[in-house]
């Protein structure tokens, strides 16, 4: 069996691909190590760029697939890899020098349910980079619970290198046909972990992107979908587990919610009144019934106030 299975799903990525496989056979070694691509149906040219990059190589599964979106393409990644641990990685981000090898010390010598590392984010126009992280935390093992408790990482899924056999074991999947797919699985992720190895620092190059990702374009699904998981998590914290943790994943709802109203702040006018005329009283409601479960410092309870009060006046002062 292998010790690392690197899951990339592939959609409409031909200026990156090339660069996010690169990055990784220059340090690849498939006595340790495999590499599972999903090619969900894409429309360029990534399917060219793939074949040739991958040509002659050892360790490699190539899977093509009708488009369905990046949570089926994880996990279908996921089924097809044999690793003791896997570490999902989006096909237009790349890997630092040497990260692989970190990966497999790591694995030899600090035994984990989850490694957790901070991000290297880097803007595509400027190339300008900041680490992305949880960084008050110290660099020690934490149980999942406890870790998500104390401020652990909520988002990006390519900073944790996952035992494979958690995610098998809990039937542990990412939620397809949403967006923020990593904020509905992440902390239920926590959940399922008896232990998180926390790093301060980064293996990971994550791209922030000036057009084509999710990030970087709007759509009112965004907005829905946050709803979708802040109810999730609402219905997830009724799991027997302790009060302060049950708290914590009510406070993760709130903040999904009020998330929702700050993606929704950069939507035109007729998107915003389309959305508040349907959710503006739900807003309203779960404001006031999780307001006292809010962890996230006076910024946010100041925001959550407003939310309560009006969520058309919160979205006319996130847009000044």
């Amino acid at each position: 069996m292998k010790k690392l299975s690197i899951i990339i799903p592939v959609y409409n990525v031909e200026k990156y691909v090339a660069k996010c496989l690169n990055s990784i056979f220059e340090q690849f070694d498939d006595n340790y190590v495999e590499i599972v691509i999903v090619n969900d149906g894409s429309t360029d040219n990534s399917n060219k760029i793939v074949q040739e990059t991958i040509e002659g190589k050892k360790g490699i599964t190539y899977v093509l697939q009708e488009n369905q979106g990046l949570s089926v393409a994880r996990n279908v990644g996921l089924k097809y890899s044999s690793g003791t641990y896997v570490w999902f990685i989006d096909s237009d981000d790349y890997l630092s020098d040497g990260a692989i090898s970190k990966v497999l010390s790591i694995i030899d010598n600090e035994d984990a349910d989850v490694y957790a590392f901070q991000l290297n984010s880097v803007e595509e126009k400027t190339g300008k980079s900041c680490l992305l992280g949880s960084n008050h935390l110290l660099s020690q093992k934490y149980s999942g619970l406890e870790y998500f408790y104390q401020g652990g990482f909520t988002s990006a899924v390519q900073r944790f290198i996952i035992k494979k056999e958690i995610l098998i074991i809990n039937d542990l999947r990412f939620k397809s046909g949403i967006y923020h797919e990593d904020n509905e699985f992440i902390p239920r992720l926590y959940y399922y972990a008896s232990s998180v190895m926390h790093f301060n620092f980064a293996l990971y190059n994550y791209l922030l992107r000036d057009s084509g990702s999710i990030t970087a374009s709007f759509k009112i699904k965004r907005c829905v979908d946050l709803l979708e998981i802040a109810n999730i998590m609402i219905d997830f914290s009724q799991k027997n587990m302790e009060k302060k943790y049950h708290n914590v994943y009510l406070s993760y709802a709130l903040n999904q919610i009020n998330y929702a109203l700050d993606v929704l702040s950069k939507g035109s006018k007729k998107h915003k009144n389309e959305f508040l005329q349907i959710y503006s009283h739900y807003i309203r409601k779960q404001n006031i019934r999780l307001f006292l479960f809010n962890r996230c410092g006076y910024k946010k309870v100041i925001w959550s106030i407003i939310a309560i009060i009006s969520p058309s006046l919160y979205l006319k002062l996130k847009s000044l």
